[in-house]
């Protein structure tokens, strides 16, 4: 689950395994644009494109808008999108939010966690083991690609984000703020507080 829905909730969530980390330095989302475009101001027109197609959703006239000059896209779709002629990438927008910080990860209730500590830890405990090897053997771990249909080839080329092996407020925070400021949640929270099981 994305930790976001731990602002948006109003169930007492709290992460307690790690999920993926967006790195600035392995971007596996990009905002694509025609490979001839001139377009500069990348993050201002995503973020205009994002606030009309919002605008829309809730009733508001975004008439004005024509044609889509830019889009995100993540793996393994970014991959085959540059494979052609048509398509480059103009940035990566997620670089606004933080050059790294976590964007996915496991989450339960506060009461859950604090009735069965062991069950939770020892299954947080998993997801860093099994985190740490997908990282370091990515042409083995590329043999997932048939449950989920992509070609071998283009997951074993394509850019691959690593899990976050540790779990704490600093990697969480990022994220929560950026949605505050977004108004995706009501209010920014503290990501202490949503730390059920920070990793040792």
């Amino acid at each position: 689950m994305q930790q976001e829905q731990c602002g948006r909730s109003s169930l007492p969530l709290g992460a307690v395994a790690t999920g993926g980390l967006y790195a600035s330095t392995n971007p596996a989302i990009g905002l694509i644009v025609r490979r001839d475009s001139t377009m500069k101001t990348s993050l201002r027109v995503m973020c205009a494109v994002a606030v009309r197609l919002c605008d829309d959703k809730h009733g508001a006239d975004s008439s004005p808008i024509k044609r889509i000059d830019a889009g995100c896209t993540i793996e393994p779709e970014l991959h085959d999108a540059l494979g052609g002629v048509k398509l480059k990438i103009l940035c990566a927008p997620c670089d606004a939010i933080a050059s790294d910080y976590l964007y996915t990860g496991w989450l339960t209730t506060a009461d859950y966690a604090a009735k069965n500590r062991e069950i939770v830890e020892a299954f947080a405990k998993s997801i860093r083991e099994a985190s740490a090897f997908h990282n370091t053997h990515r042409v083995t771990t590329s043999a997932v690609s048939k449950f989920n249909r992509v070609p071998i080839a283009t997951f074993i080329k394509m850019r691959r984000a690593n899990v976050a092996l540790s779990l704490g407020p600093k990697q969480i925070q990022p994220l929560i703020e950026a949605t505050a400021r977004a108004k995706v949640i009501a209010k920014n929270v503290d990501a202490e507080e949503l730390v059920l099981t920070p990793s040792r």
